[in-house]
C-alpha cells in the first residue's frame, strides 16, 4: 500500500470519526433538551446488556450534565478533525473518541447502579487508552499508568459504596424518587465522596490529573478537563446530595474543596508547562464547585434554605462557566503550542502577532479562569462568596467560625489564580519572542478556517455567559427544584438579586461600563497625541545598561518566585545549579545550568501511607502462614462456620 493510499485512508477514517463524534454530541444534546422540557426520555431493555439489562433515563439532574458534555463534545469533535490531521495518531485513538464521548453521555443517563458501573468503567478505560496515545514516550507511559491506578482505586471506592446502596434500595434504581432511596450511612458517604472526587481531580486523589491531561492529545485534554471531571461532581450530586445528611458532611466537602482550590492554584502558579497549568486550574475550579456544594449541604442540614439554594446556584453557574472557559483554553492552547512548537511558556512569546485569534481566545479563557468580572468564572464565585458572607448571626457557632475562614481561603485562591493566569497569558502570549528557532506546524487553509470558527464560537459563548448569565437561568431553576423543592430560586436575570438577602449585581452593566470606559480612555489618549502636533522619540532610559535584550524579560520562574518563597513548605521545590568552567583552575565560568523539580507533597504522603499500611498488613498475614496443616484446617472450619451463620 502506497503512502498516498495510507494517507487517504487515514483522512477518511479521521473525517468519519469526527462526524460520528459530532452526531453523538448532537444526539446527546437533543435528549438532554427533551428532558429539560419535561419529556424524560428512557430506555428499559432486559437483553441489550447481560446480567442486569440496559436501563437509561434522563431527568433534570442528568440533563444538565449531558447538555454540558454535548455542548463541549461538538466543538471538540470538529477540532479533533483539524488537530489529528497534522498530529497523526493510531486509528484506534480516533475510534476511541466517539466511544469516550458516548460513555460520558451515558453515565448520567444510567438508571441502575449496574449501568452506572458499566458505563463508568468504559469511560475510564477509553480515556486511559487515549492518554496513552503516544505510549512510546516514557513520560506518557508514566502518566497513563498513574491515571489507570488512580482510576481503579476511585472505581473500587464507588463500587463499594453503591453496592451497599443497591442492596438497600427498595427498587434498585439509581434515579428513583427520593422517598425510595436508601438513607446514606456515614461510611457510604465518605467512600462515595472519595471515589467520585478522584475523577474530579480533588484532594487527596488528584495527582493523576496534572500528569495525564498534559500528555494526552489536546482534543482529549479538552474533553477530560471540561467534561469528564464534571461526572465526578454528578456522582456526588446523585449519590450524596439527594437526601439531607449530617452537618459534618458539608464541612468535609468544604475542607476538600478549599484545600484543592488553593493547592491547585498554587501549583498552577509555578507551572511552566501551559497544559499542566490548565490541568491544575481544572483541579482548582472543581474545588470551588465542591466547596459550593458543601456549603449547600451545610446550610440545608441546618435549615437555612435560602442560603442553601444560593450556594447551589453558585455551584451550577461555576460549573457551566468552567466548561466554557476551560474548553476554550485547551483548544486555543493547542493552537499556541502548534505555533510555538513547545508547551513551555518560557519558550513562547509574540503569540499575539503570530496567531492573534488564538491569543485573544486564550486571553478570554484566562480571564474566565481568574474569577474576575468580565470572565465566565466570575458569577459563580461571586454567588458563593455571597452565600458565605451572609451567614446569619442565628446560625450555629460552628458555621459562624467556618464561613469567615472559607471566605479568607477563597480570597487567597482567587489571588493565586489571578497571578497564575496573568503569568501564562503575559509571558506566553504578550512577551517578545524568546526562541527564534521554533517553527509552526503548517496547516491547510481549511484547517485554519475550521479552527477560526471553533475558537470564535467558544469565545462568543464565553463573552455571552459572562455578560448574560441569565441564559443559564432555566438550568439553574430546574436543577435547584430537583434537589431543593422547598427553596426560593435566586432570580438570575439581567440584574441578579439575592432577595430576601441584601445585595445584587448586573454583569451586563459591568461589561457595558468597562467597555465604555475603555473606549473613552482610548479616544482621550488618541486626541491627546494628536493635539501635541508632533511626536518626540528617544532612547528608553535604562540606567546605562544598553539596549534591552530578550533575556531581560520575566520568565515563569522569576514571575512566581516571590510567592514560591512564601509557600516553599507546601511546594517542596528542589533546585540544583551546575557550573562548567573554561579553565583548569575553575576561575572562569563558561556556563551555568539551573534545574529544579517539584514534589507533589500530597501524593508523596499518600503513597508513603499506603505503602506502609500494605507492608504492615503483609506482615500480619505472613504470621498466619505458619505452614501447619492443623492450623489451616482450623481456618477452614472457622470460615465454614461463618458462612453457615451468615446464610442461616
Amino acid at each position: 500500500m502506497t503512502n498516498d493510499t495510507e494517507t487517504s485512508l487515514y483522512r477518511t477514517w479521521l473525517v468519519s470519526c469526527s462526524i460520528l463524534t459530532m452526531m453523538i454530541a448532537l444526539a446527546g444534546g437533543a435528549l438532554a433538551v427533551l428532558a429539560l422540557v419535561g419529556h424524560d426520555p428512557s430506555i428499559n431493555s432486559a437483553w441489550l446488556l447481560p446480567i442486569a439489562g440496559l436501563h437509561l433515563k434522563i431527568d433534570s439532574i442528568s440533563a444538565l450534565f449531558d447538555l454540558l458534555t454535548a455542548a463541549i463534545g461538538l466543538p471538540v469533535a470538529a477540532y479533533m478533525g483539524t488537530y489529528f490531521s497534522h498530529h497523526q495518531v493510531p486509528k484506534l485513538t480516533l475510534g476511541l473518541m466517539p466511544t469516550f464521548l458516548t460513555a460520558m453521555l451515558l453515565v448520567p443517563m444510567a438508571a441502575t447502579y449496574f449501568n452506572l458501573w458499566f458505563f463508568w468503567e468504559i469511560m475510564a478505560l477509553a480515556s486511559a487508552a487515549l492518554v496513552l496515545t503516544n505510549y512510546r514516550s516514557p513520560q506518557v507511559r508514566k502518566a497513563g499508568l498513574h491515571y489507570i491506578a488512580y482510576t481503579q482505586v476511585g472505581f473500587a471506592l464507588i463500587l463499594a459504596s453503591t453496592a451497599v446502596l443497591n442492596a438497600k434500595s427498595s427498587v434498585g434504581f439509581l434515579n428513583e424518587p427520593s422517598s425510595h432511596v436508601a438513607p446514606l450511612s456515614s461510611l457510604v458517604f465518605v467512600l462515595s465522596l472519595l471515589g467520585f472526587t478522584s475523577k474530579a481531580g480533588l484532594l487527596p486523589l488528584n495527582s493523576w490529573l496534572p500528569l495525564a491531561h498534559p500528555e494526552a492529545p489536546t482534543p482529549v485534554s479538552a474533553l477530560m478537563s471540561a467534561s469528564m471531571v464534571n461526572l465526578g461532581i454528578y456522582g456526588i450530586v446523585r449519590i450524596d446530595l439527594v437526601n439531607p445528611g449530617h452537618t459534618w458532611w458539608g464541612i468535609l466537602m468544604i475542607i476538600i474543596g478549599l484545600s484543592t482550590a488553593t493547592y491547585g492554584a498554587l501549583h498552577a502558579l509555578i507551572s511552566a508547562d501551559i497544559k499542566r497549568l490548565l490541568a491544575y486550574s481544572t483541579s482548582e475550579n472543581l474545588g470551588i464547585v465542591i466547596t459550593a456544594l458543601g456549603t449547600y449541604e451545610l446550610f440545608r442540614s441546618t435549615h437555612f434554605v435560602i442560603l442553601a439554594e444560593l450556594a447551589l446556584a453558585a455551584a451550577i453557574l461555576h460549573l457551566i462557566g468552567h466548561v466554557l472557559f476551560k474548553s476554550l483554553a485547551f483548544i486555543t492552547s493547542g493552537r499556541l503550542i502548534d505555533e510555538a512548537g513547545t508547551r513551555d511558556i518560557d519558550h513562547m512569546g509574540d503569540m499575539i502577532h503570530r496567531t492573534p485569534l488564538a491569543s485573544a481566545g486564550y486571553g478570554i479563557a484566562s480571564l474566565g479562569a481568574t474569577g474576575l468580572p468580565l470572565g465566565a468564572g466570575f458569577i459563580g464565585e461571586w454567588l458563593l462568596l455571597q452565600a458565605l458572607i451572609h451567614t446569619p448571626p442565628s446560625a450555629p457557632t460552628l458555621l459562624r467560625v467556618i464561613m469567615p475562614i472559607a471566605v479568607a481561603i477563597l480570597a487567597l485562591t482567587v489571588g493565586l489564580k489571578v497571578a497564575a493566569m496573568t503569568k501564562s497569558f503575559g509571558i506566553g502570549v504578550l512577551s517578545r519572542p524568546r526562541d527564534p528557532c521554533t517553527t509552526a506546524i503548517n496547516s491547510g487553509r481549511l484547517v485554519i478556517w475550521i479552527d477560526t470558527v471553533i475558537i470564535s464560537v467558544l469565545a462568543l459563548a464565553n463573552l455571552a455567559f459572562s455578560a448574560l448569565p441569565s441564559l443559564a437561568s432555566p438550568l439553574v431553576r430546574l436543577f435547584a427544584e430537583a434537589l431543593l423543592p422547598q427553596g426560593v430560586p435566586t432570580h438570575i436575570g439581567l440584574y441578579i438579586t439575592l432577595s430576601p438577602l441584601r445585595g445584587g449585581i448586573s454583569p451586563l452593566v459591568i461589561v457595558i461600563v468597562v467597555a465604555c470606559a475603555t473606549i473613552a480612555v482610548g479616544i482621550l489618549v488618541e486626541l491627546r497625541i494628536r493635539s501635541n502636533g508632533r511626536v518626540k522619540s528617544g532612547d528608553l532610559w535604562n540606567c546605562g545598561g544598553g539596549e534591552p535584550r530578550i533575556r531581560m524579560q520575566y520568565n515563569s520562574t522569576s514571575f512566581a518566585q516571590p510567592l514560591e518563597t512564601i509557600f516553599a513548605n507546601a511546594l517542596r521545590l528542589d533546585e540544583q545549579t551546575a557550573a562548567s568552567h573554561a579553565d583548569e583552575d575553575r576561575l572562569i565560568v563558561a556556563a551555568i545550568v539551573y534545574e529544579r523539580s517539584r514534589t507533589d507533597i500530597v501524593a508523596t504522603m499518600l503513597h508513603r501511607f499506603v505503602g506502609d499500611s500494605l507492608d504492615q498488613c503483609s506482615r500480619l498475614v505472613r504470621r498466619a502462614h505458619a505452614g501447619n496443616v492443623r492450623l489451616y484446617t482450623l481456618y477452614g472450619a472457622i470460615g465454614l462456620l461463618i458462612i453457615l451463620l451468615v446464610a442461616r
